[in-house]
């Protein structure tokens, strides 16, 4: 059986083995830079929101709550009492 190796100790099937490695660890990597990045950009998006828009949604979501009660104390024909949760009528 021949030595791969040559007279400089190269071995090709050695070389070739690395290579592979060296490409499956940078792909791997690759897709962790992109994912940490992407985890970093919905990060930084959701703080500036709270931190520009924070107001304005919480206000939206407070208008939303209460239509939504007067909505249901209303009843589905727009009358009082007729509240579909079957609560008291409001005064």
């Amino acid at each position: 059986m021949r030595e791969a190796q040559g007279e400089d100790g190269y071995d090709p099937r050695v070389c070739l083995e690395d290579r592979d490695i060296k490409r499956e660890e940078q792909e791997y990597l690759h897709g962790e830079e992109v994912q940490w990045s992407v985890g970093g950009v919905a990060l930084l998006r959701v703080l500036a929101a709270v931190r520009f828009d924070g107001r304005r949604m919480a206000g939206a979501a407070r208008q939303g709550i209460r239509r939504t009660v007067r909505e249901e104390l209303d009843g589905p024909e727009g009358g009082p009492g007729a509240s579909s949760l079957g609560a008291r009528p409001h005064r």
